[in-house]
């Protein structure tokens, strides 16, 4: 019967890491928690973080969000678009131009009296 409460013992320490080392800490946890003390299950909290975090910081920047993806496609449309725009601007122009001269011609050979 003495048995099974060692093996017991041996599963209710605390789940984290000694202070500046990589051994587990042997202290039991307390009721209600995996962990000794509110400084233990910090101090995990932080190694898991200093695993987990570069590895997903990576991930996250490492990939072009969808959204800027499609803005910049939508930039380079309404560049081209603009583009196409000034081209008829200066044909209308040009038109103009030629409209303007064409009247004063017109208005120089038929004088109005």
């Amino acid at each position: 019967m003495l048995r099974p409460q060692v093996h017991l013992l041996r599963t209710l320490r605390c789940q984290a890491t000694t202070n500046n080392s990589s051994e587990m800490c042997v202290s039991p946890f307390r009721s209600g928690s995996n962990y000794c003390s509110d400084s233990c299950g910090m101090a995990l909290a932080k190694e898991r973080l200093k695993l987990i975090l570069p590895e997903r910081l990576a991930e996250f920047y490492g990939q072009t969000p969808v959204a800027e993806v499609r803005d910049k496609e939508r930039i380079q449309q309404l560049v081209e678009q603009k583009g196409v725009l000034d081209k008829e601007l200066e044909d209308l122009e040009r038109c103009l131009e030629n409209l303007s001269s064409w009247i004063t011609v017109c208005a120089c050979r038929n004088p109005c009296t």
